[in-house]
């Protein structure tokens, strides 16, 4: 029935998957075919990273979410390029369909059992996801959020197929000054940060044994060692900016620390996993780096 036709198009995607599995039948999703490359191609490559996605602080045109979806679909089925014409003045690529391409993300740290995405994206900016992410909304073809691919749940690994939006090119850094906050993108790793943070006397306190990007620390409410000292990942983000599954694009709360104005919306989206959304960008609360730091065991 549906629950063995799905064990097979699992197989031919490379899925290691229980027979007895008691999940029932699996959503209905749409396949990455040509045009849906072509059209990601275009985003990344093309500079089509506008993607119909509100930026923050735009108004809604008065458009139902139904109508725009539909029209966003339309207007990228008639808009798609041809596949051939990869990226041009790209020191690597950045849209990898061939199954070399795609083979290092099929599994994390873990021991769960490998899925090959059928494609694997890596978008630079905001802009870029939001576009990403409204295309597969528009076209019912599944995505998963990846960080450094540390993790050991399997909540990277593409086990629907479709596409991996791997975030570790977005690594902006900067301090934001007088305030112990830095701004930082979602693919920027721990000790990456508290390298450039250490000539301004500052760290970033959660500190996981792995090497793990700050965006996947604050999906997976990633702690460490020094959790006494300085709590777990989700004390120490301030503010957040997400793409929502539709492609729009929030930010979570103010950064500054006393404030009564808007949503506070950062609970919803740490330890969500990339579930409720993608992190693109976050604030993270800093502390002096202490003159000694050791370790026993």
């Amino acid at each position: 029935g549906t629950q063995g036709g799905r064990l097979q198009a699992n197989r031919q995607r490379g899925v290691e998957e229980d027979e007895d599995d008691s999940l029932g039948p699996a959503p209905e999703y749409n396949a990455v075919d040509p045009e849906f490359i072509a059209a990601v191609r275009e985003i990344i490559y093309g500079g089509g990273g506008g993607g119909g996605a509100l930026s923050l602080g735009s108004r809604s045109s008065g458009v139902s979410l139904d109508d725009s979806r539909q029209l966003s679909a339309s207007q990228s089925q008639s808009q798609s390029p041809p596949i051939s014409g990869g990226p041009t003045g790209e020191e690597e690529p950045r849209v990898l369909a061939s199954a070399k391409e795609r083979a290092p993300y099929a599994s994390d740290m873990g021991h769960h059992g490998r899925a090959l995405p059928d494609l694997v994206v890596l978008p630079v900016t905001t802009e870029e996801t939001a576009a990403i992410v409204r295309l597969c909304y528009t076209r019912r073809v599944p995505l998963v959020t990846r960080g450094a691919g540390t993790g050991l749940e399997g909540g990277c690994i593409a086990y629907s197929g479709g596409v991996v939006l791997d975030t570790s090119l977005m690594r902006t850094k900067r301090m934001v000054a007088g305030e112990h906050l830095a701004v930082v993108g979602a693919g920027v790793l721990k000790n990456e940060l508290n390298e450039f943070l250490r000539p301004h006397g500052m760290l970033f306190g959660p500190d996981p044994s792995s090497n793990p990007t700050i965006g996947g620390m604050a999906s997976t409410g990633g702690s460490g060692m020094s959790t006494l000292k300085y709590g777990t990942s989700k004390e120490n983000i301030r503010s957040m900016v997400v793409v929502t599954p539709s492609g729009r694009v929030i930010r979570t709360r103010k950064a500054v620390r006393k404030s009564s104005t808007g949503y506070e919306l950062n609970a919803l989206y740490l330890g969500a996993e990339g579930t409720l959304g993608v992190i693109t960008e976050l604030t993270v609360r800093l502390f002096p780096r202490p003159a000694v730091r050791c370790g026993a065991v």
